[in-house]
Formats: structure tokens, C-alpha cells, sequence
């Protein structure tokens, strides 16, 4: 399952409304509300620089859409970049490490009348929906590995006709660990990234990406999610079974790997009988 970057933050819903009444409410000149919660002794970030931040992400209802303590997995985005909505990045500006806050985000800070379409264990945000925001800055590095990553898959210019250079990024991603990934960003979401880039034109080469990852993070049920979508893109449903299920082990709340199970073991069925 594709971990879908929703570029936003932490959870506070309508008793968040009420708390922040008993803050020091901050308002921007673009229409950002925001009251620190905590407040840290580091350093703001400076443009270009890493931003690695903790957050929870809610609606006006309470409804929450995503949770990076959930699984101890913050995000990393330089900033400021149109990868992030506007919102989260001009929070990430106005904090120093160690700040934790509450943030809301207007609609036309963030998704706006579009909204976002669900993905994978994620539900949609609904148009024109003020985002609530719990955000909390762990660190600031010097690049992100995903950056390094994306360059390399592909010799530039990139055209129709590029092959990807699979095995020339496993080999930069192996020699950046050999060095700790001194002073970048890393998480499980890099190599996720670059297999989910290659997957629809060439589903064996991001099979290879998407192993690497298993191997680097055993312990993640997203990435055994991301592997079974792999084999299930050439076929291979046995496989894709045994990673979904595998997934689904580790994180029970995978619902995106339950349905996938019931197509693959449908599909596995179908393909035996038609033999």
C-alpha cells in the first residue's frame, strides 16, 4: 500500500476548538491559526534544509486521518516545497525544534474544494475541509534520501523511452547506510516511494525495490502490503497472499490488505480452474 503524503499535521478536533480558546491563538497573515503546546530550544530551519516532524491529522468532527506516533514514523520534506500543501509548510517554518502546537489550516491552505480521494488505509478528506493539525518538530537534517533516491532511478532528461537504473539505486541506497545516512532523512517511505514509481511500466524492477525495503524494515506492515501489490501486479498470487497476510500481521487494522486477500484468493481460484 502506497503511503499516501498527506502533507499535513496533528489531531485536535472539536475539543481542540475549545482548548485553543484557553491559548494564545496565533493568526497569519494568510490565514493560518496556530497556539504552541510546547515550546523547544532548537533552531528554526532554514529554506532547503530537512524538516523532520511528528503530527496527527484531524477533521472538524474529530474523525482522524492519519497518525505518524502511531507507528513511530515521522516525515521528512524540504522545505519549503510544492509536495506539501501550503499550510503544513508554513508551519514548519514558523517552528523551532522541540516546538510542538496545534495548527488549523484553512481550506485554501490545504486540499480546497477538491479534497483528497481515500488511499489505501487512509480515508478522503472531504472539499473544503479546515484541517487540524498537531505537529511537533523532531529535527532538521541536511537532505532526504528519497531526493537522492528519485535522481538516480532515471538519467536525465527523462523521456517515454528511459529505463529505470534499479540496481545503480539499490547500490547508492547501500552505500549511504554504509556511512549511517550521515545527517539525512530516511524512513521506510523512501524505497516505497521509488518502487511505487516503477511499479505500473515495470512491476519486476520495483519487486527488487520493494524487497530491499522488507529486508530493511521487517518490523513495518506497510511495506509487506507494498510487496503483495508488486507480485499481484504480475500474477504471482501466492506471493502476494503470503506478503498481504504477512502485512495484515502485523498491522490487524490493514483493511486495504483484507480486501486484497479475498481478490487474490478469488482470483487464484479462478486461474486453477480455467487450467
Amino acid at each position: 500500500m502506497k503511503r499516501t503524503i498527506l502533507t499535513l499535521v496533528i489531531a485536535c478536533c472539536a475539543c481542540s476548538i475549545a482548548t485553543a480558546q484557553k491559548h494564545d491563538t496565533i493568526t497569519t497573515a494568510s490565514g493560518l491559526k496556530y497556539y504552541l503546546t510546547k515550546k523547544g530550544s532548537g533552531r528554526m530551519i532554514k529554506p532547503g534544509e530537512v524538516a523532520v516532524w511528528h503530527y496527527t491529522l484531524t477533521l472538524a468532527d474529530g474523525s482522524k486521518i492519519d497518525d505518524s506516533r502511531k507507528n513511530n514514523s515521522p516525515l521528512g520534506f524540504a522545505v519549503p516545497t510544492d509536495g506539501l500543501i501550503k499550510g503544513t509548510v508554513e508551519a514548519l517554518m514558523l517552528m523551532h525544534v522541540g516546538d510542538r502546537g496545534v495548527f488549523i489550516v484553512p481550506p485554501s491552505l490545504g486540499y480546497g474544494r477538491r479534497g483528497f480521494d481515500a488511499g489505501g488505509s487512509l480515508p478522503a478528506i472531504p472539499p473544503n475541509a479546515t484541517l487540524y493539525f498537531d505537529m511537533e518538530l523532531v529535527d532538521i537534517k541536511k537532505a532526504a534520501l528519497l531526493d537522492t533516491l528519485e535522481k538516480a532511478l532515471f538519467k536525465q532528461p527523462v523521456s517515454d523511452t528511459s529505463t529505470p537504473r534499479t540496481d545503480a539505486v539499490i547500490a547508492l541506497y547501500k552505500s549511504y547506510k554504509q556511512k549511517k545516512f550521515a545527517d539525512m532523512f530516511t524512513s521506510d517511505n523512501d524505497l516505497n516511494t521509488i518502487g511505487y514509481e516503477l511499479l505500473q511500466r515495470f512491476p519486476n524492477e520495483a519487486i527488487k525495490i520493494f524487497l530491499l525495503n522488507v529486508e530493511e524494515y521487517p518490523k513495518v506492515g506497510n511495506v509487506y502490503d507494498s510487496l503483495g501489490e508488486g507480485y499481484m501486479n504480475i500474477s504471482d498470487f501466492d506471493k502476494a497472499i503470503l506478503n498481504y497476510e504477512k502485512s495484515l500481521q502485523i498491522d490487524p487494522g490493514n483493511t486495504n490488505a483484507v480486501e486484497k486477500i479475498k481478490q487474490m484468493k478469488a482470483k487464484r481460484a479462478k486461474s486453477v480452474l480455467q487450467m
